[in-house]
C-alpha cells in the first residue's frame, strides 16, 4: 500500500511515485526522497525530509527553502525545515523563511508519513503555482532583462498601463488585476498603494518600489498585516536627474528649444528672442538637497541671484545648505515674505516635498505678483499648484511661462487642456511639457536590479535592503 497527501502550501502536490522513489514537487523543483515525515503542532510546524543521499545535495539553492543556512537546534516560534541522512549527526534544522511559512497550515494531532514502498505507482497530480510578481507602471519597457534569471522561480507579469485607484472604476479594475500577486513591484509614486486599496489584496505578501521612500503607499498598513514594504537605495548623493531636468526645463523654456524645433521642421526660422539668465534671479521654493543643487548651477554657471522661501527656512538653515556646496554665506538669500519671494523671482523653481501642509501651496495670489516676465518650473509633485489658477494664469498671458515635469493626475489623460491649449499663441503664455522624466535616466536599471535582489532575498529568508516599514 501507499500513502498520499496534498500539503496546504497553494496547492503543493505529491506528483508520482516511480519505482521505490516518491518523486514530489513543492516549489516548482523536483526531488527524489525516500521518506517524507510532516509534522504540525501549533504554534510550531516542522517538516522532516530524510533523503537517501545527503540532504545539502537533493535541496536545490533555488528552492523556497534556503539549503545554506546557518545550523539551529530547538524550536520556536518559527516554523522550520529538518532534513538530514539517517546519521543522526547529520540532522540540520533550518528555518522556514516566514513569508512561506503562512502557507504550511498547522495541523494538530496529525502525522503523515509517506514511507517507501514497492512500486505503485500513482497518476500524477497537479503542479503547484509558482509564486506570482506583477510589475507595474515600466513605460518603458526596461525591467524584462533584470528579471529574467527569476523566471523558473516566479511567475512575472508586466503591467505597464497605470490604473489609478483614486477613481473608483480604476481602482475596481487594479484591484481585480492584483488580487492573485504574492508580490508587488511599483514604480516611484505612479501607482499609489492607500489602506483601502491594499485590504481588497488578500495575497498580498512583498511590496517592493523604487527609491529610497514612496509617500504614495501607505507603509504603516503593510507593517499591521506584516506585509514587508522595501526600496532602492539608487545613485550617491549629489547626483541627481531631476536637478539636470530642472535645467533642462530652465533652459528650454527660456530660449524656446521645443517651440523653435517645431517652427524649423514647418519651414520657418526665427520668430521671437530668448531670455537672458545671467544677473537675473532664480526663487527656489524649498531648499532641500534638490533646490540647493539647482542654486548652486544657478550661481556658478549663470551668475544669478538666488532666493528661497519655505515656511520653516531661515538663514542659518540657508548659510548650512550653501556651505555643504562649497558656496559662502549669503549665497542663497532667503525672503521671509512669501508675496515678496514671488515678486522678486525671474524663475520661480518648486523644491518642496507634496503634504497636506504644501498642497496647493502655489494658487492665484502668488501667480498673481509674478513678473509678467517670469516663468514658473515644476519638477516636484503637481499638486503643489493650484492647477485652475495656473491655467487661468497662463491662459491670460499673464506671466511669460510655465515649464511642467509633474501633474495630476498622472498620466495626463487624452483630453486634458494641458494636452490640448495651443499654447504660446493668441496671447497665451508658453508651455513646456515633460511625462513625468525628471528622476527617469539610467539609473533605473540599478533600481530594477536592486529591486530583484530584494525579492531573491525575500524568496530565500533574508533581510531586505533599503527597507521601509
Amino acid at each position: 500500500m501507499c500513502g498520499l497527501a496534498i500539503l496546504s502550501y497553494k496547492n503543493p502536490s505529491v506528483r508520482t511515485f516511480n519505482g521505490s522513489e516518491l518523486v514530489y514537487d513543492i516549489s516548482g523543483v523536483r526531488r527524489p526522497s525516500r521518506k517524507l515525515t510532516i509534522e504540525g503542532n501549533s504554534p510550531t510546524t516542522e517538516i522532516t525530509k530524510r533523503y537517501s543521499s545527503n540532504c545539502h545535495q537533493n535541496m536545490d539553492s533555488s528552492a523556497y527553502y534556503p539549503a545554506a543556512m546557518p545550523e539551529m537546534r530547538g524550536t520556536n516560534s518559527k516554523k522550520h525545515i529538518k532534513c538530514g541522512v539517517n546519521d543522526k549527526s547529520s540532522d540540520r534544522l533550518y528555518p522556514l523563511p516566514e513569508h512561506i511559512s503562512p502557507f504550511i497550515s498547522p495541523m494538530k494531532n496529525q502525522l503523515l508519513h509517506i514511507i517507501k514502498s514497492k512500486a505503485t505507482k500513482s497518476p500524477g497530480l497537479p503542479k503547484m503555482s509558482q509564486l506570482k510578481l506583477a510589475i507595474l507602471d515600466d513605460y518603458q519597457n526596461i525591467s524584462p532583462p533584470h528579471f529574467a534569471h527569476l523566471a523558473s522561480r516566479i511567475s512575472i507579469s508586466h503591467f505597464p498601463e497605470t490604473l489609478d485607484p483614486r477613481d473608483e472604476t480604476q481602482r475596481a479594475l487594479l484591484i481585480e488585476r492584483l488580487k492573485p500577486f504574492d508580490a508587488i513591484l511599483a514604480m516611484r509614486e505612479r501607482t499609489p498603494f492607500s489602506k483601502e486599496t491594499l485590504s481588497a489584496l488578500p495575497n498580498l505578501k512583498l511590496l517592493l518600489t523604487t527609491g529610497t521612500r514612496n509617500l504614495a503607499l501607505d507603509v504603516e498598513y503593510c507593517a499591521s498585516r506584516e506585509i514587508p514594504v522595501a526600496g532602492t537605495a539608487g545613485r550617491p548623493a549629489g547626483i541627481h536627474s531631476t536637478v539636470q531636468h530642472t535645467w533642462a526645463l530652465i533652459l528650454g523654456l527660456a530660449r524656446h528649444v521645443a517651440r523653435d524645433d517645431a517652427a524649423i521642421k514647418r519651414g520657418e526660422w526665427q520668430g521671437s528672442l530668448g531670455m537672458t539668465l545671467v544677473g537675473k534671479t532664480l526663487g527656489l521654493l524649498g531648499l532641500g538637497k534638490l533646490g540647493s543643487q539647482v542654486g548652486r548651477i544657478a550661481v556658478l554657471a549663470f551668475d544669478m541671484k538666488v532666493t528661497a522661501w519655505s515656511a520653516n527656512l531661515t538663514q542659518e538653515k540657508a548659510d548650512e545648505q550653501a556651505a555643504a556646496l562649497g558656496l559662502p554665506a549669503g549665497t542663497f538669500r532667503v525672503v521671509k515674505e512669501k508675496a515678496k519671494f514671488f515678486r522678486e523671482a525671474d524663475v520661480v523653481s518648486l523644491h518642496n516635498v507634496l503634504s497636506e501642509r504644501s498642497r496647493g501651496i502655489v494658487g492665484a495670489a502668488e501667480l498673481g505678483v509674478m513678473k509678467s516676465t517670469a516663468i514658473l518650473v515644476n519638477t516636484s509633485r503637481g499638486p503643489l499648484v493650484d492647477e485652475r489658477a495656473l491655467l487661468e494664469t497662463l491662459n491670460a498671458g499673464r506671466i511669460r511661462g510655465a515649464a511642467l515635469d509633474v501633474f495630476e493626475p498622472e498620466p495626463l489623460p487624452k483630453d486634458s487642456l494641458w494636452r490640448t491649449t495651443a499654447w504660446g499663441r493668441d496671447g497665451r503664455s508658453e508651455v513646456l511639457l515633460s511625462p513625468h522624466t525628471g528622476y527617469a535616466d539610467e539609473q533605473i536599471h540599478g533600481w530594477y536590479d536592486e529591486a530583484a535582489e530584494n525579492l531573491v532575498r525575500w524568496l530565500e529568508g533574508e533581510e531586505l535592503k533599503t527597507r521601509l516599514n
